[in-house]
């Protein structure tokens, strides 16, 4: 049969004798998503992440790369300690018509992408978009610990939840282009027809052509920082395409495309110079680590007096400024 006329055998299985799946709610390059009930458990919902027939039938250099790069997902997961992840539940395999596709059951997130209100047009106050980048910044940097670089932050691979001590909860859910670099037989992005990691423009320039290290995240962080308070990505383009942000970048056109003193009415001293070091095109010109840009941008945050109030969201910004502050 035709894998486009395929039927979906899972929605309606029982996997591990517990988990019902309902149907698939989104589906990538190399795996599909589907949300399932988790009987055991008050019947709460659930997310299957299932990785593509196709990638589980071939033969492939390619098709290996992405098998083992999925088992190597699910163990990120349940080693990362940040709340900011989607918690992992229980991996396994099932027979698809005699094709064996290993699958991982993660905690189902209920909230919104990032990319909503950006798209809408909504800004974020600079305190409310420093929570959800500082949050996002401990994520990370519980990634850097284990050498390993998530290379794939964008607004549509953040998911904003409701509740929670910070109002507004960033979660991150896919850790599918996450490498240690130089670690060989794990990277599949840079060469011709392969899978690039990153979304452009929210993606360092250099994911493009290498694999990239920790100063590719901060790059990210900085740019999701930048369209939270602006509502605009740091650099415009025809198509959110590789060719067309290779092109600009070639073309030395700054980023930030368009300061934030040139967009809001008012921007606390020093916060354009935090983000350009962050946005440089040159690894080598950006900061050294993320820590090190999250610290500088405390910095300018505090100084600012936007950060003054000791209850309520204000209060909780303060903390978390605080931590961040103390890590050395």
């Amino acid at each position: 049969m035709c894998a486009l006329t395929r039927r979906d055998t899972l929605p309606g299985k029982i996997l591990l004798d517990r988990f019902v799946v309902a149907g698939r709610i989104g589906s990538g390059a190399v795996s599909d998503v589907y949300l399932a009930r988790q009987r055991s458990v008050g019947n709460r919902n659930v997310a299957i992440k299932v990785l593509k027939r196709l990638l589980c039938e071939s033969d492939t250099p390619e098709a290996l790369i992405h098998r083992q790069r999925f088992q190597f997902e699910a163990e990120l997961l349940a080693m990362v300690k940040s709340n900011c992840f989607a918690g992992l539940v229980e991996c396994g395999i099932f027979a698809d018509d005699g094709v064996q596709r290993p699958f991982m059951i993660m905690e189902h997130l209920d909230g919104t992408s990032l990319s909503e209100p950006l798209k809408a047009g909504r800004r974020f106050t600079i305190g409310g978009a420093a929570r959800i980048t500082l949050l996002l910044a401990e994520a990370i940097l519980d990634l850097h610990r284990f050498k390993v670089v998530y290379r794939d932050l964008s607004p549509n691979n953040v998911i904003l939840e409701e509740g929670g001590p910070f109002g507004l909860m960033p979660r991150l859910f896919d850790l599918s282009h996450a490498i240690v670099p130089g670690v060989g037989g794990m990277d599949v992005s840079g060469g011709a027809g392969s899978l690039l990691a990153g979304t452009p423009p929210y993606a360092a320039p250099e994911l493009r052509n290498a694999t990239g290290d920790e100063r590719s995240d901060l790059f990210s962080l900085g740019a999701l920082f930048y369209s939270m308070v602006t509502a605009l990505p740091p650099l415009s383009l025809r198509a959110q395409t590789w060719e067309d942000y290779s092109a600009a970048v070639v073309g030395k056109r700054p980023l930030p495309e368009k300061p934030l003193k040139t967009v809001l009415n008012k921007v606390p001293k020093g916060l354009d110079t935090v983000l350009a070091s962050a946005l440089e095109v040159r690894p080598d010109r950006r900061y050294a680590s993320v820590l090190e840009f999250m610290q500088d941008l405390c910095e300018v945050l505090l100084k600012s007096g936007l950060v003054s109030g000791s209850a309520g969201r204000e209060g909780l910004l303060s903390g978390l400024i605080s931590r961040i502050m103390l890590r050395g």
